[in-house]
């Protein structure tokens, strides 16, 4: 009767174990293709709860063990051998368990890194814009500045040339980062 009860309780692990299973291969298709905040919380969460699954498995683990390798006088070489089996059932749970653990945190560093991957891309875009407002905003400076004996202003076509020459700037610098890669789709 005990060892029945032992073995039913070991037992009951296993469709836990799968559900759990069938869940982290959800979050691990969310964690690649849609990484969220909330992703990171859950992911947290389901480890949390695999370490105290763990924590419950482990000792059961070591009960079952001390009884096999135990001389209990109450405990048969039958039941012993049965008792060898409900010992395989919790090492098999509790491996299962850390490597869904191990999982759920490979899950929390690929998240990191599709995060910052983001925030990367999201980087680049915005120094490929900075670089190019940087001259600009260095030519207007220039002749923002109000001087009463600046020579250039006072020919004909001066308004014209200002913006032609922020025209070629910036196309010369758009078409070095396309020539580097850093535009266009050798950046994707």
């Amino acid at each position: 009767l005990g060892y029945a009860i032992i073995d039913t309780i070991i037992d009951s692990y296993f469709p836990v174990l799968e559900s759990i299973g069938n869940h982290l291969e959800t979050l691990e298709d969310a964690v690649v293709l849609h990484p969220e905040p909330k992703l990171l919380r859950e992911l947290n969460r389901w480890k949390n709860r695999l370490v105290n699954l763990r924590r419950v498995i482990w000792p059961h683990r070591e009960a079952v063990n001390s009884m096999v390798r135990g001389d209990h006088p109450v405990i048969t070489e039958p039941v012993r051998l049965f008792l060898r089996d409900t010992h395989d059932h919790c090492t098999q749970t509790s491996e299962v368990t850390e490597m869904y653990r191990e999982m759920v945190t490979n899950l929390m560093n690929t998240y990191l890194t599709s995060i910052a991957n983001r925030t990367n891309e999201v980087m680049r875009v915005l120094t490929i814009v900075a670089t190019i407002f940087i001259p600009i905003t260095f030519l207007a400076g220039i002749y923002g500045m109000n001087f009463e004996h600046m020579p250039e202003l006072h020919y004909r076509y001066a308004y014209p040339v200002f913006w032609t020459t922020i025209g070629a700037v910036t196309a010369g610098m758009l078409g070095y980062f396309w020539r580097k890669g850093w535009i266009g789709p050798a950046s994707s």
